[in-house]
């Protein structure tokens, strides 16, 4: 389980376009991903997407 910053950290170390992982809050997965503007993307399981930075 990964939070979104702790997610996001991982993916800048291992060099990743994107990463799935389990929510700590929902137990849900989580998809966080690099966007082609720069900012980090997360599509969670009710299908929306949020710009987190």
């Amino acid at each position: 389980m990964a939070t979104i910053g702790e997610a996001v950290m991982r993916m800048d170390l291992a060099d990743l376009l994107a990463m799935m992982s389990r929510n700590r809050v929902h137990g849900g997965p989580d998809i966080v991903y690099h966007r082609p503007d720069g900012s980090i993307g997360r599509v969670a399981p009710e299908g929306g997407a949020e710009t987190t930075r």
